[in-house]
């Protein structure tokens, strides 16, 4: 409990995104999301693994390999594709919502993609 409140007040004081950050606070924030991300792999449930993975990046800690971890049980419970990046995505939310957005400049996938549209497409009147 006291671990916590000691990293919600560095997180209000904006002390978590200083590059000087305390080696005590990194130390705890390290510690805590550790803690957290393993728990949340153990329980497998999508909603506490994702809790995790976000509170993990609020805290700095997206280098432990519980969060590796942690993205590969998340990827896995949702049935995500393969080739989907669930840790950049933790690290790009858009609201709720995890988002990895790719620029995609392959003519051939970008070919497929205006043939499906062009398939699919019908005027509406």
């Amino acid at each position: 409990e006291s671990v916590n409140s000691l990293l919600d007040s560095a997180m209000a004081a904006r002390l978590m995104e200083n590059r000087l950050m305390p080696p005590s606070v990194r130390r705890a924030a390290n510690q805590v999301a550790a803690r957290q991300l393993s728990e949340a792999v153990a329980s497998a449930e999508p909603k506490q693994l994702k809790g995790a993975l976000v509170a993990a990046r609020r805290l700095q800690a997206t280098e432990l390999p519980e969060f590796a971890a942690a993205v590969r049980k998340y990827q896995e419970v949702k049935r995500l594709p393969a080739g989907w990046d669930v840790g950049r995505m933790v690290l790009h939310r858009e609201g709720d919502r995890m988002v990895a957005r790719v620029d995609v400049k392959d003519p051939a996938v970008l070919a497929r993609l205006q043939r499906l549209l062009d398939l699919t497409h019908r005027k509406v009147y």
